[in-house]
């Protein structure tokens, strides 16, 4: 153990020339590409403790080290995960039987070392107070919990709903760590360089991925199989994913975390390498949101570019370096050029998608089930548990069903009236808090919660589309947004 700390301490001593924003990301860099060629579940854990090892010796504490490294780690799901399947047996004599999956990823793992951290703390350190204030919205965020776990419990299939609430209870943790501990203008202040390394990765992983299925976008005869995690749809259209479980989740996730980076690329708040990376992360990110072919997550992304474009700051900057310019009016020119052969074909797609049996209609039908089921359920029948109850009791659902994609009717079916009732009455409050009259902040902060509110609207009107209660890099991000909002 000695010898690995003093490897540490020589390979930071090296970087010491190198400012924290330039450790950082090269440390963010090299474990991301690290952590996605780890071959087994035993070395991912290995690669994760040593980089989050050497990310205490660059923040100079293990606590920040360990959020650093849950939120960097977010995006990996599929094949980067513990995976464990639940199988009950009553479905297992069915005609279409489920195999219901739980997966553990290294964000989930990290969550409940800080959890026993702050735990500790509480119980052996004098300097943290043992009193918290607790508001309208902490009460309501707690009642969604219980609302959640009772349903979980009560479930068909209790084994998987309760694994399913812990997780979310651990994204729920992870923001009252970052509220506790007043830790939001730390995590402002390292989101540059955050998420810069985890767009260029995906956007270049995401490319990676085109080019190996084929030519702009479309199914090649052969596609080799060196590269996983692509979708592709019955009208061949291959869709890229990056290291989320769906392209929808690239898409999504892009859309929410593109407006930040536009915004540090031109602002006169940041350092020039901080311009420079953000720059080429916000293009990486963009590239990823085209070749996830997610329609509803280009909508809404071109919508907070609008708003952010009417900021009389950012039209006016005169901070924008000549790099940056030179790179965007580039980008702009190779989009005009990809645009005939990605967006357009996958938008002509909008007419199968509201034909008869089409995509729209399935949506609207799962959405349409899921307030049936609510009806009958008021409590909520438990997360993850939808399916089953639509496939085995509901009759005239011809297809294998999924989740709801509408995270009211998510939350309603999951946690029943009384989980989503107190969640959107939290959700409200933590929203309203940006619109009350406080103590005037820095500019460059007003600025930061004005583009998170961006961030957070496109967040939730795009999950008004998508399954995102089970999907965990999603929701998990909803709340890292609103501890910096809020």
């Amino acid at each position: 153990m000695y010898r690995f700390t003093l490897l540490f301490k020589n390979i930071v001593r090296h970087m010491s020339g190198w400012s924290k924003e330039q450790q950082l990301f090269a440390w963010s860099m090299v474990l991301l590409v690290v952590l996605f060629v780890v071959p087994s579940n035993k070395a991912l854990l290995l690669v994760s403790f040593i980089f989050t090892v050497g990310l205490s010796f660059i923040l100079k504490k293990f606590t920040l080290a360990i959020l650093y490294a849950y939120i960097l780690m977010l995006p990996f799901q599929n094949g980067k995960g513990m995976d464990f399947l639940v199988v009950p047996a009553e479905l297992v004599y069915g005609n279409t039987p489920f195999i219901m999956t739980v997966n553990i990823t290294v964000s989930g793992l990290l969550s409940i070392v800080l959890l026993y951290m702050h735990i500790r703390d509480r119980i052996f350190s004098k300097q943290i107070s043992s009193s918290t204030q607790i508001n309208t919205s902490d009460i309501l965020l707690g009642i969604f919990i219980v609302a959640t776990i009772v349903a979980s419990i009560m479930s068909n299939i209790p084994l998987l709903s309760f694994l399913l609430a812990l997780q979310i209870c651990g994204y729920i943790f992870v923001y009252y760590y970052i509220q506790h501990h007043r830790l939001h203008l730390w995590v402002i202040k390292i989101l540059p360089t955050l998420l810069s390394s985890l767009s260029i990765f995906e956007g270049v992983w995401s490319i990676l991925q085109y080019v190996n299925k084929g030519s702009f976008g479309y199914l090649s005869p052969s596609p080799a199989d060196n590269l996983t995690h692509v979708a592709m749809e019955d009208v061949s259209f291959v869709r890229m994913q990056g290291t989320f479980g769906h392209p929808n989740n690239l898409g999504f996730f892009m859309a929410c975390i593109t407006p930040f980076l536009f915004y540090y690329s031109v602002s006169k708040h940041t350092s020039v390498f901080t311009k420079i990376i953000s720059s080429v992360g916000f293009i990486s990110g963009v590239t990823a949101l085209l070749l996830s072919g997610s329609r509803a997550s280009w909508i809404f992304f071109a919508l907070a570019m609008v708003l952010i474009l009417r900021i009389p700051i950012i039209r006016a900057s005169q901070a924008v370096i000549p790099f940056v310019k030179r790179l965007y009016l580039s980008y702009v020119i190779f989009c005009a050029i990809l645009i005939p052969f990605i967006v357009i074909p996958r938008l002509s797609q909008l007419a199968v998608t509201f034909n008869v049996g089409g995509g729209a209609e399935f949506r609207w039908d799962l959405i349409n089930k899921s307030f049936q089921i609510t009806a009958h359920n008021p409590l909520g029948v438990g997360l993850g548990i939808f399916p089953q109850i639509v496939f085995y009791q509901i009759k005239g659902f011809t297809s294998a069903p999924t989740q709801p994609h509408n995270l009211i009717a998510q939350i309603m079916v999951a946690s029943g009236y009384i989980g989503a009732i107190s969640f959107f009455g939290f959700l409200y409050l933590k929203i309203k808090m940006y619109f009350l009259p406080i103590t005037p902040r820095v500019k460059y902060l007003q600025l930061m919660h004005y583009i998170g509110m961006i961030s957070l609207g496109v967040f939730l009107a795009l999950s008004m589309f998508y399954p995102i209660l089970t999907e965990q890099q999603l929701f998990a991000w909803l709340w890292i947004l609103l501890s910096i909002v809020a």
